[in-house]
């Protein structure tokens, strides 16, 4: 099927490929489940099964009447929804297929673009390194955990970690973090107010509510379109004061969206998930928190001692890609101020439709009148109980047909103008209907009640009752602008049906709307710059320590240990980095001496199973000579601390509990790579930053082949048995070996070449071959391989009842099929290797989590390929 798809997706990898030919396999199977339920709904029917209830002309309305229409309302909606219903189960069936298949596709481009940001490192354009691994952090399943023997979790100075490490994989952020997962804060009763800030306020062509962000619905998202007569060049207030770089060349559509909480919430997190975002960018988050560990630990005079603080986060803009994640140290959170550029636009010389815009203000209308409806939720009860009290009984309203009218009011809420307080002894409902003061209801309703009129006549007159009469000083209305197709006067005769019934205002009329503005065309010009951006929604989370740890050392940091990695020959050198998530150098420092809050320690083991320390090896991030941050493991009785790296001196510095220490209170030793403390406290996390010295020899990379002697090698087993097994060969004649053989070309320095016999030993190591096939009556193939270093002889098949063979690489092929049990013998380099990486957080009671976005690893391999490795300067 892959063949078939457009040349653009076999530039894809094979996965991508294939989740892509699978996607469209699943969308046709779906696709027709659909076609045969639109062809069942289009024989559905909603009648014909039951009859309406019919109403003579000037008849007395009576509540059977009422019954019977909503009773038949009900049937016909119960077949509609039930038909509904249907679609919706299949229309959410395809989506979640689609959204599964592509998040799938998502993962693979994204595990692509982190090969394409580490190219310069992988493709090895300083370098001769023919090999590459990169832990992109989705799962564990490539750690250490899910190994038949795990490596067990040491670290410097004997402080252990938990049976996990002590961190967590965030699988929509692709992350590495300290702690055991995030507690998402559930803000929605939470949030005091939403407010905004922004510099394109009389050019919305289109705008949701910015509740929507916050609560728990995936349907509701956060959208703003606008149409500008001009490229948006200017800048809200608000960014002046809270932005300190500079930004003069961002332009653009410019948000700031103000958080107020009704609480503090403690949180250390802010994740935005966008839902339309090409341009999108967040250009600062300013909280106002408590920040309780630089009032403790800060040495700058100007922080308070107490009372909330406004903290700008970052110090520059962030490109929004994808889910991204805001971290800060944990802090009570009182409030949040985002603040967001849309930079993208669209040229546009078409001028919005007069159906557009109708609906523009009628999202407006509705959307105040259900705020206010929010905000007055009992005034209706209020009213409806004082009527029930004053001009009815329970027993009266059970009897009369007409006691409804007396206390029922359409209007839902009521407002009051000019009353304060709304309900007294002096000024209640009934008084305050008589004197005409409650609020008409809006134009929508009046709009509403003319089409009531129409429909039911002469029957009209039982709303005339001042509770539902407009009084013409209309408070409660929107004011956006006259409100044309509003009736003046109703006919006198009210039970015709005329189209002159109604009379209206000459006001010209919207097309698809009963709204007109006067100044609805004010900012329609001819040319128009249209900027668009959505969010699915903003959460705030917290991350969760380990509960079982015994100690703050232990909390503090998380442990990373990669499974063997395999490498396709013997690995002779090893270099590595770490890459932080890409919003890390957009973070202000804290007010500290000290402003990294986070290490990160990268070492190699080349043993099977290391378990003491010793037995990893420090590797410097290639990318960078400066240790910004090392923890320091201090040892009591000699109050000294040694370094991962050789330092040069004069770059060191040394900080106790995040204030920096005179290079008095300490003395250094950099041969030995030792810090010695003259007042050593063991309360105090003690942390250094140095230059790595690489006067000498560079630190940035391991050279593995001065730690082993010889090339180790494993032999092929099987069942517990020697050789790889296999039951018969492909259709093609051939194999494939779960390892690439070992060929010590040493050993046939002075052999011959047969085209009969393959390769021969006739002086020395007579016998050795580098593979070998034998059957289970105890016959053997022929090797035909030509492993001579300068071979120069062409070997082929040739006619014999014989079983031949040609090997290369990890493939054997044969003569012919076979069709019965056999083993393949041949040694393998046994060149695996692993990486470990550990977080720890730098500050004393000041939480922070830490991320790790990847770890690149490349190696220099030696192997069976001779030519290769003489082109590697491999020998």
């Amino acid at each position: 099927m892959i063949n078939f798809l457009p040349d653009i997706i076999k530039t894809f990898s094979d996965n991508s490929q294939k989740s892509v030919g699978s996607l469209i396999k699943s969308i046709k199977a779906d696709k027709a489940q659909v076609a045969e339920l639109v062809k069942s709904l289009s024989n559905f029917s909603v009648g014909g099964n039951y009859a309406p209830t019919l109403m003579r002309s000037k008849a007395i309305i009576e509540s059977e009447f009422f019954v019977d229409i909503f009773r038949d309302i009900q049937i016909r909606l119960n077949n509609y929804f039930t038909a509904s219903n249907s679609i919706n189960v299949s229309v959410n069936s395809m989506i979640d297929v689609m959204i599964s298949e592509i998040g799938k596709i998502e993962k693979n481009i994204s595990f692509l673009e982190n090969y394409v940001d580490n190219y310069d490192f992988i493709s090895g354009k300083d370098d001769l390194y023919n090999s590459s691994y990169l832990e992109n952090f989705d799962n564990f399943l490539k750690s250490n955990l899910y190994e038949p023997t795990p490596v067990p979790f040491v670290d410097r100075g004997g402080s252990l970690f938990d049976k996990n490490g002590n961190g967590f994989i965030d699988p929509v952020v692709s992350k590495f973090k300290i702690g055991s997962g995030i507690d998402f804060i559930n803000t929605v009763s939470l949030i005091k107010s939403i407010d905004s800030e922004t510099n394109y306020s009389n050019y919305i062509s289109s705008i949701s509510d910015s509740e929507f962000l916050f609560n728990d619905k995936q349907s509701n998202v956060w959208n703003v379109s606008i149409k500008s007569p001009t490229i948006l060049t200017s800048t809200p207030p608000s960014f002046l004061e809270n932005i300190s770089y500079d930004y003069s060349y961002v332009l653009g559509a410019k948000t700031a969206l103000t958080i107020n909480f009704i609480k503090e919430i403690e949180m250390d997190l802010i994740r935005i998930n966008p839902n339309e975002f090409e341009g999108l960018q967040i250009m600062q988050v300013v909280v106002e928190s408590a920040n309780i560990a630089e009032k403790l630990y800060s040495s700058n005079s100007n922080t308070p001692s107490s009372g909330f603080q406004k903290r700008k986060i970052l110090t520059a803009p962030i490109q929004i890609n994808s889910v991204i994640d805001i971290n800060f140290p944990l802090d009570k959170i009182k409030s949040i101020v985002l603040f967001f550029n849309q930079s993208t636009y669209k040229k546009n010389t078409l001028t919005p439709t007069a159906d557009e815009i109708s609906a523009r203000i009628v999202h407006e209308i509705l959307m105040k009148i259900r705020n206010k409806k929010k905000n007055s939720h009992s005034t209706l009860q209020d009213i409806v109980l004082e009527y029930f009290r004053r001009f009815t009984s329970i027993d009266e309203a059970k009897i009369s047909n007409y006691a409804y009218t007396d206390y029922y009011t359409s209007k839902y809420p009521m407002a009051i103008e000019n009353t304060r307080p709304f309900y007294s002894e002096n000024n209640n409902a009934l008084s305050l209907d008589q004197g005409e003061k409650l609020i008409s209801p809006s134009h929508l309703t009046s709009m509403v009640r003319n089409i009531v009129s129409q429909a039911l006549g002469e029957r009209f007159k039982i709303f005339n009752d001042s509770l539902f009469i407009d009084s013409r000083f209309n408070t409660r209305g929107i004011s956006l602008a006259q409100v044309s197709n509003s009736p003046n006067s109703l006919s006198k005769n009210v039970n015709s049906l005329d189209k002159n019934l109604i009379s209206f205002s000459q006001d010209a009329i919207i097309a698809g709307a009963n709204l007109q503005s006067a100044n609805i065309f004010k900012n329609n010009s001819s040319e128009e710059y249209l900027y668009s951006f959505s969010l699915k929604n903003i959460q705030f989370g917290k991350t969760k320590q380990i509960k079982n740890a015994t100690n703050s050392f232990s909390t503090n940091k998380a442990c990373f240990i990669s499974s063997a990695i395999p490498v396709n020959g013997n690995v002779l050198g090893v270099k590595g980095m770490i890459r932080l998530e890409n919003t890390t150098n957009s973070i202000a420092p804290p007010n500290f001496d000290l402003k990294e809050a986070n290490s990160y320690e990268l070492s190699i083991s080349i043993k099977d199973n290391p378990t003491l320390e010793n037995d990893w090896i420090p590797l410097v991030s290639y990318d960078n000579n400066q240790i910004t941050s090392e923890f320091l493991f201090i040892d009591s009785f000699s109050n000294t601390g040694f370094l991962r790296f050789f330092p040069k001196e004069t770059s060191i510095k040394l900080y106790s509990n995040q204030k920096l220490l005179s290079s008095n209170e300490y003395k250094i030793d950099k041969f030995r790579k030792s810090i010695y403390i003259n007042n050593f406290n063991l309360k105090n996390i003690y942390i250094a930053s140095y230059e790595v010295d690489d006067s000498n020899y560079s630190q940035n990379f391991i050279d593995i082949s001065t730690l082993t002697k010889s090339s180790p090698t494993l032999s092929a087993f099987s069942n517990n048995k020697s050789g790889e097994f296999f039951e018969r060969t492909n259709s093609n004649n051939s194999i494939r070996l779960k390892q690439q053989p070992y060929i010590d070309y040493d050993k046939l320095k002075k052999a011959v070449y047969s085209p009969k016999s393959g390769t021969i030993n006739t002086v020395e190591y007579i016998g050795y071959n580098p593979v070998t096939v034998g059957f289970e009556d105890g016959s053997y193939a022929i090797n035909l391989s030509n492993y001579k270093l300068n071979r120069s002889e062409k070997g082929e098949f040739y006619e014999t009842n014989e079983t031949l063979f040609f090997h290369n690489g990890n493939n054997i092929i044969f003569n012919k099929i076979i069709n019965k049990p056999f083993r393949v013998m041949y040694d393998y380099l046994n060149s695996k290797i692993r990486f470990r990486l550990i977080i720890r957080n730098n500050f004393n009671n000041y939480s922070s989590s830490g991320s790790v976005d990847n770890v690149v690893l490349k190696m220099k391999t030696k192997n069976s390929d001779h030519v290769a490795n003489n082109f590697l300067r491999l020998g």
